[in-house]
């Protein structure tokens, strides 16, 4: 996973819950042998979210450097946070 946070800085990680920014971004719970990982996307990088069938989906901001590499992001986690600042479709 770190090479996947080092070709995308937008997406940050901590096992602190306390660090998140819950109310600006889309987080979701990563499962690992010793705890728990959070991994989250800030609101600027966000243009919406949307779930359809047990999938969810999040459309990078047309400003983000993510909407340049790539069309959407899709989360099979368990647990998957929508902030009350995230736009959801």
């Amino acid at each position: 996973m770190a090479t996947l946070w080092d070709k995308f800085p937008q997406i940050k990680s901590s096992r602190d819950a306390a660090a998140v920014p819950w109310e600006n971004s889309v987080v979701w719970v990563v499962e690992e042998a010793n705890g728990q990982r959070f991994d989250w996307i800030d609101t600027f990088d966000v243009e919406y979210v949307s779930w359809t069938n047990g999938n969810f989906s999040i459309r990078p901001h047309s400003e983000s450097p993510l909407s340049h590499q790539v069309e959407n992001i899709i989360l099979q986690e368990k647990m998957i946070f929508v902030g009350k600042k995230v736009r959801v479709s």
